[in-house]
């Protein structure tokens, strides 16, 4: 009897055992941790942090919550709110047991909220002060398109909010607006048109070949970069650049698809290209003409180039009073003689220089008065013009239409 009753206590024993551990068993939750372990913020922003895999309420705090501070957001979670500049520890304390996220806020700036660019103009966006990973993008890139290193390109006129996104989420934007001077087309007056200047008068057409090169709107033979990035550019054959003096003249030229206005600002190698032909930028080419053909045939004609603003005078950098280089430059028309009033009171033309400068040997120390004509017989006389070799000199007026 008494063996009969310890196998039933003993078997009593191993069920009660075994419930015990199924019951306790499902009770047992796996460690409880923060859903991040480290969040970069930027100034301003807010963020939600969580404790998973408990029931137990965490107790919230933040190591300086003048960097970041930290409210209750919910039974387990938190709102963090980015205050200024710096890095901080958020805690969530459960228990004896704290758990903790680094926390690092940035105070990023973009470095242009607007922006005014010509088509064809390129500018680098930039997000100052955070090394976050950046997404660009347009939200019209037929005004213009970004690439993933921020690098705007004009398209053609209009506006377009360039957005830049960091990987916190945070959003900058820049407002792009596009003119396109190119596009612009002056015309010429009457009397201008009926000036007769033999096949580069107003209206006479050239018809050659159109290409393209892959050049932007630096180094061109006629030293005009400082305005080139202003207008699409070209490079005319060299047959009608010496024959028309055509060093900054402003072309209209029509192709398959359309026209587009552009600047000589070169010219082909002796023996590249035959009288009519004309090199396009890249940029320019692509207007009327799709790139994948690279020749077309084209008609070009001179146009007025749409400026308000007066003639320029260039010296060369070593210029003094013994000897002098000087450049004409943002002239309406193609520029045909320089001259310069000498002692005697008498206009002295100067010597022009393939390159697009005039050259004159003991100029004088200046001030000078000079006397630009174009190719229609337009004058211009300016006095007083200073021999200053590091800075262009306004005139005080340009040709006109």
């Amino acid at each position: 009897m008494k063996k009969q009753y310890l196998k039933i206590s003993l078997m009593f024993c191993l069920i009660t055992t075994i419930l015990l551990f199924t019951t306790i068993t499902p009770q047992v939750h796996a460690a409880a941790k923060l859903n991040k372990k480290t969040i970069t913020m930027v100034k301003g922003q807010k963020k939600t942090l969580k404790v998973n895999g408990t029931k137990k309420i965490p107790v919230w705090s933040s190591k300086n919550s003048k960097i970041a501070k930290v409210t209750r957001k919910g039974k387990y979670g938190a709102k963090i709110i980015a205050k200024k500049k710096g890095s901080t520890y958020i805690y969530a304390k459960i228990n004896n047991k704290t758990y903790r996220c680094k926390v690092k806020v940035e105070a990023p700036s973009i470095n242009k909220k607007s922006l005014k660019l010509n088509a064809g103009k390129t500018y680098t966006l930039k997000i100052k002060n955070t090394k976050q990973k950046i997404r660009f993008k347009s939200n019209n890139t037929n005004v213009a398109t970004v690439n993933a290193t921020g690098i705007i390109t004009a398209i053609d006129s209009g506006t377009a909010k360039i957005s830049a996104t960091l990987a916190c989420g945070k959003t900058y934007s820049c407002k792009v607006t596009v003119a396109n001077p190119t596009s612009t087309n002056s015309a010429a007056s009457e009397e201008t048109a009926k000036v007769d200047a033999g096949e580069y008068s107003i209206g006479h057409k050239h018809t050659g070949d159109g290409t393209y090169y892959d050049g932007g709107y630096t180094g061109g033979c006629c030293n005009l970069d400082a305005i080139a990035g202003d207008y699409y550019v070209a490079a005319i054959n060299k047959i009608d650049y010496r024959a028309g003096n055509l060093a900054g003249a402003y072309l209209k030229v029509t192709g398959p698809n359309g026209s587009i206005n552009v600047l000589i600002t070169d010219t082909l190698a002796d023996g590249e290209g035959k009288k009519g032909d004309i090199d396009l930028n890249k940029e320019a080419f692509a207007k009327i003409e799709p790139l994948v053909t690279g020749r077309m045939t084209v008609t070009w004609e001179i146009i007025p180039l749409p400026t308000d603003k007066p003639i320029q005078y260039v010296y060369k950098p070593t210029s003094t009073q013994y000897w002098m280089e000087v450049q004409v430059r943002n002239h309406r028309y193609p520029v045909k003689k320089l001259e310069i009033k000498n002692s005697s009171g008498k206009f002295v033309e100067l010597e022009r220089q393939e390159y697009n400068y005039f050259r004159m040997d003991n100029p004088g120390a200046g001030p000078y008065t000079f006397r630009v004509t174009d190719i229609y017989g337009h004058v211009l006389i300016d006095n007083n013009i200073a021999l200053s070799p590091s800075s262009a000199v306004n005139g005080k007026a340009n040709f006109p239409y």
